[in-house]
């Protein structure tokens, strides 16, 4: 009787302690049907993957019969890289301070990519290696523009003060100002800085008490448009030169163009017709109240008074300070600009992050540590969504979709290739998706399915895609994610997935009619100038090419 009783209690104890942890797991506010998502989430893969050939209903698929080329892969597999792709998305769409989006990530990709043989570990890790420089320049250099937000704060406080009772020109200001920015930095770093900017004003506002919480609401949204046209602006820049974003530096290596002008004079109709075309959409749209644009100051003259009284509040000491610190970060830009060709980017970085740490006295770690902690969150997403990218090429997904791309007209060829580039690149990463796709015109024009004239301008096509419309999803880049995973933008003025895709809706229809109208003027009914490319690098692109499908 003694040890039945001893029994029920043992047992009500673990029972308690079981829902106490369920309960604490992934947060004690966070709701349980999330919770079950992500129990459920971990589960599929391995059902469909496994399922699937019990079932006797599996098949091998020929991906890529291209010359040397053979590449098979299990209709398993596919579906399998596929469903794990669509997870991510799924928690990233739900990602707010209930709803974790990073650590379930974090777990559940490797795990199911690695369980279910749809990667090897040896070539996720290849991938990531790929990337590590892009992610040692988003620790450093991102960390140092995040700790920029007082100084930077100057500028766009000015902006507003100046144009504050006009929407247009001060949307117009910050998009044109995150279009330099990326295209001389790149679109992540100039992100950090213009959402600093923009979150340093915003607090300036908020802690002056000034305001209702419904105007506080506008107030949200209004940073809220702006954010946006800083990151759309950032997507046009970081087109335009080969250091704007990692993917255009590669093709720019590829096409063996060394220098910024060749590079812009390849791709320049594209830039300066999309870059024209969206800025005035978003105009338009801020001038209609269209959804997410709907937003005004509640009162443009108070928030320019409030603005002004706290730059005259300022010390002295304080001016000069920020001053410094802004000569500093320009003349770590003017460096980068510089040296960029002779020293990897992410060194400059690190040397401009402990520099400006040393300028503000924020010597002691928790201050570093502080300092970096806004994009930890983004490397360890993009560390994750690597693993995806890593599973499309090993099941060779992208290069079959580029090869039945190619069989089609050649005026067809340019448009689709724009457009899958663009919604790959939406679902996935757009560095790794160029990277891809190059790497299978490569193959086509090894095995003369396409001409060296051909190859030239489907890569620019291509390469425009990858930037241009990857934001059809908010993840499609880096630019997206960083301000999906940043603490300013997801708590405080709830800018989220949702949100974000709301904005982009209605610039997709017009940026892709745009792109596709200039890429048939400039590729199908001319020529590109083949005299700027250097056809021997190309062909040593190639061999290169071979090897790296052989390696997945």
């Amino acid at each position: 009787m003694t040890n039945s009783k001893n029994y029920r209690h043992s047992l009500a104890y673990a029972i308690e302690l079981l829902n106490y942890n369920l309960e604490k797991f992934m947060g004690n506010d966070c709701p349980a049907w999330y919770k079950q998502m992500f129990v459920l989430f971990l589960i599929l893969p391995f059902l469909i993957r496994f399922g699937i050939p019990l079932l006797g209903i599996d098949a091998q698929l020929v991906m890529a019969n291209v010359g040397p080329l053979h590449i098979e892969a299990a209709a398993s597999a596919i579906v399998t890289t596929i469903v794990i792709m669509l997870e991510a998305i799924v928690f990233l769409v739900f990602n707010e301070k209930r709803m974790p989006a990073t650590a379930p990530i974090l777990f559940l990709v490797p795990i199911t990519l690695i369980g279910t043989g749809v990667v090897s570990p040896s070539g996720y890790v290849a991938e990531v290696t790929t990337n590590l420089s892009v992610l040692l320049l988003v620790l450093t250099v991102g960390s140092t523009a995040a700790n920029l937000k007082d100084p930077i704060g100057i500028p766009v406080s000015m902006i507003i003060q100046r144009w504050g009772k006009s929407l247009y020109k001060m949307g117009s200001a910050i998009f044109l100002l995150g279009l330099l920015g990326s295209a001389f930095l790149d679109q992540v770093t100039m992100l950090f800085i213009m959402i600093g900017g923009l979150s340093s004003t915003y607090y300036t506002i908020k802690n002056s008490r000034e305001f209702s919480d419904e105007e506080l609401s506008s107030i949200n949204g209004v940073i809220r448009i702006l954010i946006y046209a800083a990151f759309m602006g950032s997507l046009i820049g970081g087109t335009a030169t080969p250091i704007g974003e990692p993917q255009c530096y590669r093709i720019a290596e590829i096409l063996g163009i060394t220098d910024f002008g060749s590079f812009f004079a390849m791709i320049y109709m594209i830039t300066i017709g999309c870059g024209l075309t969206i800025l005035i959409e978003i105009l338009m749209l801020i001038k209609l109240g269209v959804g997410e644009y709907r937003f005004k100051w509640p009162d443009p003259e108070k928030v320019s008074a409030i603005l002004r009284e706290n730059s005259l509040n300022v010390p002295n000491r304080e001016k000069v300070s920020n001053l410094i610190q802004l000569v500093a970060f320009f003349i770590f830009v003017l460096s980068l600009l510089l040296l960029a060709a002779y020293i990897n980017i992410f060194l400059l970085g690190m040397v401009a992050f402990g520099g400006m740490m040393m300028l503000q006295g924020k010597n002691r770690e928790h201050y570093i540590s502080h300092s970096t902690g806004e994009v930890i969150n983004l490397i360890l997403v993009l560390l994750a969504l690597y693993g995806v990218a890593a599973a499309l090429a090993q099941q060779g997904i992208i290069l079959w979709i580029v090869l039945q791309v190619l069989t089609m007209p050649f005026l067809m060829q340019l448009l689709l290739i724009f457009v899958v580039a663009g919604m790959i690149s939406s679902f996935s990463d757009n560095v790794f998706v160029a990277t891809i796709m190059v790497t299978a015109l490569l193959i086509a024009l090894s095995a003369d399915v396409i001409t060296m004239t051909s190859f030239v301008s489907l890569t620019i096509a291509m390469l425009a895609g990858t930037t241009l419309f990857s934001f059809f999803l908010p993840i499609g880049n880096a630019g997206g994610l960083c301000i999906l995973m940043h603490q300013f933008c997801n708590e405080e003025i709830n800018l989220d997935f949702k949100r974000m895709f709301l904005f982009g809706l209605p610039l997709i229809p017009v940026m892709a009619i745009t792109s596709l109208v200039i890429i048939t003027i400039a590729f199908y009914f001319n020529n590109p100038d083949m005299s700027i490319v250097n056809q021997e690098t190309i062909m040593h692109e190639v061999e290169n090419a071979m090897t790296l499908i052989g390696s997945h």
